[in-house]
């Protein structure tokens, strides 16, 4: 199953919004990537400073200026975002080990609802090496979106260290910057009492 841009899909994601076609998310999906992309060699590197997720590592494929770097789409404030220069492009959070995950949600409108320079086709993937060579398992991802830029995505639990969204096209120009302002990665929503990590 490929995408209407001809990404590689997997069904079954559970997108929590409406009027979407939603790519990739089956647990055990090998991902795999052409064309150097995804290449982390040049990959920018920044420490989160503030937030849930405060000394964790960020890595991206690059950033627009000093004031929008990786580490603010990890900070817990809306008011601060990550603006790539270009896309295709990638974010990646180092959980500080293996953590069960189950649901990702992410911003991109600073609260305000207006959706503008959105992610249109992404996705999010997850490994344990942090190499995403082909070893990485896909989680979620939408093909086709037009308007919303405050998205929740439940998946089947997996254990993952490194969770990377990797964006394909943005709306409403496909090559546009996208803004994400927050992308928070969780336990699953619906996990059986005593098990999955504290």
């Amino acid at each position: 199953m490929t995408s209407t841009r001809g990404i590689p899909c997997a069904p079954l994601c559970c997108a929590l919004l409406v009027g979407l076609a939603v790519c990739p998310a089956a647990n055990g999906e090998q991902a795999s990537r052409k064309g150097g992309r995804a290449d982390s060699r040049n990959a920018l590197v920044a420490t989160i400073q503030k937030g849930k997720y405060k000394g964790l590592t960020v890595r991206a494929s690059s950033n627009f200026d000093k004031e929008r770097t990786p580490d603010r789409a990890f900070d817990g404030d809306l008011s601060t975002n990550w603006l790539p220069r270009r896309c295709p492009c990638w974010i990646q959070i180092d959980l500080g080990g293996e953590k069960t995950i189950g649901k990702i949600v992410w911003n991109g409108d600073r609260g305000t609802g207006y959706s503008k320079r959105i992610p249109e086709i992404y996705r999010f993937t997850g490994s344990s090496t942090g190499k995403f060579a082909g070893e990485q398992t896909v989680l979620a991802g939408i093909d086709g979106n037009f308007r919303n830029c405050n998205v929740a995505h439940v998946f089947k639990p997996t254990k993952v260290r490194y969770v990377r969204m990797e964006i394909y096209a943005s709306y409403p120009v496909p090559r546009w910057q996208p803004n994400i302002d927050e992308i928070k990665v969780l336990p699953p929503p619906f996990q059986p009492k005593g098990q999955g990590d504290r």
